[in-house]
């Protein structure tokens, strides 16, 4: 008889309710005992209620992922385990005021919040369908998750400085610890997508047992190749250090208008040589799984016919 493995079954994600829903009743298990603790012992912790209403829109947001994109698998279990690292992890730190006790715990939470976001955005992100292969549409989300994980970083350090300037948060600590922030918010985009490039939930559609890679092969796989991006993100990032205050010889300010400046440059070489990118791979630099570090990457086989 037959058998017909479903994606999720494949990659180990969804197959049961229960580790479908794993994220969610952990972030039940954490607002109940938010509220429960409040209740007791009122003021048990720093800002209580913006902590629990931040832990609420998470576990509604990966309620309704799991319960309307359960049929394609939903999110993976390397998604659910970084979202709920990052929820526990900023409940800690407001509980145990660790963010006053040591200055470098944002820093955690930070790399932890935006590899979250970047390895749920490649689970919710269509696969770019119009290569031919499905090597170059994975390659293609794992692209886009960085940039989203990366952007939602620049994003939420704007928001900050907006909040301060209007509602004086006081939540702002200097351009020094916004460039730390949006360093670590980085390393934790690329940490995620190189994870899961270096692992088989990387493309649970593909019918491939797993990804066998070398370290540097892979992240050439999964480092944007756009200089529309380039360009974005390091303009957004030095106008948002010298907004904080940044002096223009500041080695990030100059480090990112040197990024933003590379960007514009390869895009005017680009255009000027008549082959300007499509706007969809100007956003992912999706060219597929071959690196450009080396040899091309070798895939694993397929799995046998079922």
């Amino acid at each position: 008889m037959a058998v017909r493995v479903s994606a999720g079954a494949r990659s180990g994600v969804g197959a049961r309710p229960v580790g479908r829903f794993a994220a969610v009743m952990a972030l039940t298990a954490l607002i109940v005992f938010q509220i429960v603790s409040e209740m007791l012992t009122p003021g048990f912790m720093n800002n209580w209620g913006y902590v629990t209403f931040q832990t609420a829109g998470v576990l509604v947001a990966v309620a309704i992922i799991q319960i309307v994109g359960g049929r394609a698998g939903g999110l993976s279990w390397p998604s659910q385990l970084l979202l709920v690292g990052a929820c526990y992890a900023d409940h800690i730190g407001n509980d145990r005021y660790w963010y006053y006790a040591f200055p470098s715990y944002d820093k955690v939470t930070h790399f932890l919040g935006v590899a979250a976001i970047a390895a749920c955005a490649h689970d919710c992100l269509p696969s770019v369908r119009r290569s031919r292969t499905r090597g170059r549409s994975a390659s293609g989300r794992l692209r886009a998750a960085l940039a989203v994980g990366v952007a939602v970083g620049v994003t939420w350090e704007f928001y900050e400085l907006f909040g301060d300037l209007l509602v004086r948060s006081s939540r702002v600590q200097g351009w020094r610890d916004s460039s730390s922030d949006l360093l670590f918010d980085a390393l934790g985009a690329l940490a995620a997508v190189t994870a899961l490039r270096l692992c088989r939930v990387a493309a649970p559609d593909s019918g491939r047992r797993g990804l066998t890679l070398p370290l540097r092969p892979a992240l050439a796989g999964v480092l944007p190749a756009s200089p529309a991006l380039w360009s974005a993100l390091g303009a957004s990032a030095a106008a948002l250090l010298l907004l904080e205050g940044a002096p223009l010889t500041a080695a990030p300010v100059v480090l990112a208008a040197c990024l933003a400046g590379a960007g514009l440059w390869r895009m005017a070489v680009a255009t000027r040589r008549g082959h300007p990118r499509p706007p969809l791979a100007s956003l992912i630099g999706g060219e597929g799984v071959q690196a450009t570090i080396g040899h091309p990457i070798q895939l694993s086989e397929r799995l046998p016919a079922a």
